[in-house]
């Protein structure tokens, strides 16, 4: 056992995928694909207009928000970054098959050309009558699943289990159990937490997309989400470490966890637009969205998510803002997900 186990303390990449992980993709997949219609819809628009020969979805999740069947049909090369496996994987599998009503459910990939079916599912076989819409190796699962038990994929789609930061959100993550193994005060593991802020820019792991070869990067709902993590796993650990903060200590920290939190926003924000920048070919285009308001139901209001406007500010530094491809009713949309409600900015960003 590590000392960051003995300390109590969960590494990385378990906090990223726990076991039962894959199970609450699917149950929350229906549910998704209805709250991030709308996403989908502008960026199929987005598509439309473009008419990309590559795409790379950067925090691609469960593909709530990408119109992948469109993206395949067009013969669209594809990337997919997330660095949850899991969510990628669900997403590709629930995506690809639909129940038909008053009969067998079917799957994208049959419907290709052999050649490119076979890119896109290692057990592909021509079906035995030319009037099939199914391989011949389809094998259904229950109705309610709609899955194919033999689908295994291939060399298509290609999948980038990474961190679409170039690395700075892992290199953080990964120092935190040198800084709170042996951390005696919340104090002292903000401090350390300050520095390894700092110490995180010296890393550098790219996507595995070599430069300039993407015609239309996405990142949609990917920059707020920036806010969450990996702050939150440095609030949890540092409880599980040290237990939760006495009430005056508590007070007295608020000012510092927030600078944290914005430092390590911010940080991310630049290096994931580096990030863009690199992969994209010259005249490329960069879809991308984030919350920039959110309803509290407690307040009854609506409040402006601050560290946002920091965040627009680098991303103009980096990009020119294209709203005519959008449309009068493309830059915002709102966005429901349970109790959730959000008004989401969209832009479609090129070179600066």
């Amino acid at each position: 056992m590590t000392p960051a186990n003995e300390a109590g303390l969960v590494p990385w990449p378990e906090y990223l995928s726990p076991a039962d992980r894959a199970d609450g993709y699917r149950k929350l997949y229906p549910r998704g694909v209805l709250a991030f219609a709308r996403q989908r819809e502008i960026l199929r628009r987005v598509i439309v207009a473009t008419r990309p020969g590559s795409v790379a979805c950067l925090g691609a999740g469960a593909l709530h928000d990408i119109p992948y069947r469109m993206l395949v049909r067009d013969g669209v090369e594809i990337h997919l970054a997330d660095w949850q496996a899991e969510a990628m994987e669900t997403g590709l599998a629930e995506t690809i098959t639909r129940a038909v009503a008053g009969g067998p459910p079917a799957c994208l990939y049959c419907s290709l050309s052999d050649e490119d079916a076979r890119r896109y599912c290692r057990k592909f076989r021509p079906p035995r009558d030319a009037a099939e819409k199914r391989c011949a190796a389809f094998v259904p699962e229950p109705a309610e699943a709609a899955h194919c038990r033999e689908y295994v994929r291939g060399a298509a789609p290609q999948v980038h289990v990474a961190d679409v930061t170039g690395g700075y959100a892992n290199a953080f993550a990964e120092r935190l159990a040198e800084i709170l193994v042996d951390a005696e005060s919340w104090r002292q593991a903000l401090g350390r937490a300050r520095a390894a802020v700092k110490a995180a820019r010296k890393a550098s792991r790219p996507l595995a997309i070599a430069d300039g070869t993407i015609d239309l990067v996405t990142s949609a709902m990917l920059v707020s989400q920036f806010e969450h993590e990996p702050y939150s796993y440095f609030s949890r650990q540092t409880r599980r470490r040290l237990g939760e903060p006495r009430a005056a200590e508590e007070t007295k920290l608020q000012a510092s966890m927030e600078v944290l939190r914005d430092e390590l926003l911010l940080r991310q924000v630049e290096r994931h637009c580096d990030e863009i920048l690199r992969i994209l070919k010259p005249g490329g285009r960069c879809f991308m969205s984030f919350e920039m308001f959110h309803f509290d139901r407690d307040a009854g209001r609506w409040f402006l998510v601050a560290p946002m406007h920091n965040a627009l500010a680098i991303i103009a530094e980096r990009f020119r803002f294209d709203f005519d491809m959008l449309g009068d009713d493309g830059a915002m949309a709102l966005f429901e997900h349970g109790p959730r409600r959000s008004m989401v900015q969209c832009f479609v960003l090129e070179r600066g």
